[in-house]
């Protein structure tokens, strides 16, 4: 550190290194100070970005000065204001706190709106996750005939006929020479689809609905050739 030096012959007074330091500094930030109190944006609400830089540098400036004029009377180094400057100092201290407010309620009101975005997108979800539930559930009902009528398993026509079981023919009548040959013929009736209030094992098991021609098997132990609860003939 440099030595305290006189500011005349007869070192009467001495004048510290680190007190001409922060008169340097001081009357430096001064300017700065008057010149970022001119900068400040107009009030307008499209100058929100403005604004929020403005005041860091206002709030980074006169941080400094504090500091300084601080440090400055630890040396006892008197500093003065003209009448301007503390006119200045104050309306700026005022325009301040006022955008400092409207910095605030803006950055409040994104923070609502972004957390609002988040509930709207969070709902949409839900619902769409709902709707591919309902999906599923409707798939499991594909097995359901339309209208009350279903179709055979093994054979129905295009509408909704179940094919009846086979019927025994009686024997015809013998021809001239050729012996009596008893013959079984396969023929079709339209018998009525109906449901069972009753569900057969296999149906049950699965869990869909359970239906057929009446006196026969429903159409899903029809399909896997099985045995069935509704069915007359007897095993």
């Amino acid at each position: 550190m440099s030595s305290p030096t006189s500011n005349s012959f007869d070192f009467t007074s001495f004048i510290h290194p680190e007190a001409n330091r922060l008169t340097t500094e001081f009357n430096q930030l001064r300017v700065r100070v008057e010149a970022v109190a001119k900068s400040a944006p107009n009030d307008r609400e499209e100058l929100f970005q403005e604004k929020e830089e403005w005041l860091r540098e206002w709030r980074d400036v006169t941080s400094k000065m504090a500091k300084c004029r601080e440090d400055m009377m630890t040396y006892n180094i008197g500093f003065t204001f003209t009448a301007e400057e503390v006119t200045m100092g104050n309306e700026t201290i005022e325009l301040a706190k006022l955008y400092a407010g409207q910095v605030s309620a803006m950055k409040r009101r994104a923070e609502e709106q972004a957390a609002e975005a988040a509930r709207v997108a969070a709902a949409a979800a839900a619902e769409k996750e709902l709707a591919k539930e309902k999906g599923k559930e409707k798939a499991k009902d594909t097995d359901d005939p339309m209208d009350g009528e279903g179709t055979g398993g093994g054979g129905a026509d295009g509408e909704g006929e179940a094919e009846g079981d086979e019927l025994e023919e009686q024997p015809a009548p013998p021809r001239k020479g050729r012996a009596v040959v008893q013959t079984k013929a396969r023929m079709s009736v339209k018998s009525k689809t109906v449901f069972h209030d009753r569900a057969c094992v296999r149906c049950a098991a699965k869990e869909i609905k359970c239906y057929g021609t009446p006196g026969h098997c429903c159409n899903a132990c029809k399909d896997a050739k099985s045995g069935c609860i509704h069915s007359d003939r007897k095993a």
